[in-house]
C-alpha cells in the first residue's frame, strides 16, 4: 500500500492510498457523504487484479499516480464527483464510471433519498445541539445497512467516527453546493460506459432505479446490477458479489 497527501490547485491536502500493481487497470474509489476510505476494506482484495486507488471526497490522484483512463467508481454522493470531472477535465479521461448506490450530481438527490433520510440531514448538521446531532448521526450510520446487527462493533466505531470528524459547515457544503451535471449526461451520448449498482434493501437510497431512468436517455447502453439481502453499503454487506460487477466492467472498459 501506497498512501499520499496530493494537493488541489486550491491549496487542498488530499490523503489517498494505492494498493496493487501500477501497470494493470486503473479503478478509483471515492466514499459517500461523510465516511472515509476506510469503508472500502473488502475491495482491497481486487488489487489482486486492478490499481486501486481510493481517496476522500475529491482528489487530483490521475496525475499524481499517472493514472490512464481510470474507471471511477463513486458510493453515494461520493458519485457527484464524476460531473465535476466532465464539467472540469472532459469525460475523455476516464475509461468508465461505475455508480455504487449513486447520484452522479446533486439535482437526482432528493429524487432517489428516502423522506427518512432527508429529513435526518439537519440533524447531522446540526450546529448548537451536540445531542441532536449526534442522534442524527446514529441514525444515519444505522440506515447504512440492511442488517446492522452483523456489523462488527469495531467497524461501527471506524464508520461512526468518521461521519463524526466531519465539520457541519463541511457537510453543507458537500450537499448544498451548485453543481452542473450537462457535461456527464454528455459524455453518454459520446460513448462513456456506465455501471450502476445498488442493494435491493436500500434505505438511503430506496428510489436508485431513479438513477438510472434520468440516465437512460443518454447512456443508451447502462448497466445495471441490483444485489439482493444489502443496504446502501452494498460493497460492504455483499463483497463477493460487489468486486465480481466491479472487476468485470473494469475490463470490459479497458476491453
Amino acid at each position: 500500500m501506497v498512501s499520499r497527501y496530493v494537493t488541489s490547485s486550491d491549496g487542498a491536502q488530499i490523503y489517498t492510498e494505492a494498493y496493487g500493481d501500477p501497470s494493470k487497470p486503473a479503478l478509483i474509489l471515492v466514499a459517500g457523504y461523510s465516511l472515509h476510505s476506510i469503508v472500502f476494506e473488502k475491495q482491497l482484495e481486487l488489487q489482486k487484479d486492478l490499481f486501486l486507488v481510493l481517496y476522500d471526497s475529491r482528489g487530483h490522484v490521475c496525475k499524481e499516480y499517472k493514472l490512464k483512463k481510470p474507471v471511477f467508481g463513486g458510493w453515494s454522493l461520493g458519485g457527484t464527483i464524476v460531473s465535476d470531472i466532465c464539467h472540469h477535465l472532459g469525460a475523455d479521461v476516464l475509461g468508465g464510471v461505475i455508480l455504487i448506490a449513486a447520484v452522479p450530481f446533486l439535482d437526482l438527490f432528493p429524487k432517489v433519498a428516502s423522506p427518512q433520510l432527508l429529513e435526518n440531514v439537519p440533524r447531522v448538521l446540526e450546529k448548537s445541539d451536540v445531542k441532536t446531532s449526534r442522534e442524527g448521526s446514529r441514525i444515519f450510520r444505522q440506515a447504512l445497512f440492511y442488517d446492522v446487527e452483523k456489523v462488527p462493533f469495531a467497524t461501527s466505531l471506524a464508520w461512526m467516527g468518521s461521519i463524526l470528524l466531519m465539520p457541519p459547515e463541511t457537510g453543507e457544503l458537500v450537499i448544498y453546493r451548485k453543481q452542473d451535471g450537462t457535461k456527464f449526461l454528455e459524455a453518454g451520448k459520446a460513448g462513456l460506459k456506465v455501471m450502476y449498482m445498488y442493494g435491493k434493501q436500500d434505505m438511503h437510497h430506496p428510489n436508485g432505479m431513479v438513477v438510472v431512468e434520468e440516465l437512460r436517455p443518454h447512456f443508451k447502453d447502462i448497466k445495471v446490477v441490483a444485489i439482493d439481502n444489502a443496504g446502501h453499503s452494498v460493497f460492504y454487506e455483499r463483497p463477493e458479489e460487489t468486486n465480481k460487477a466491479l472487476l468485470e466492467f473494469v475490463k470490459e472498459c479497458h476491453a
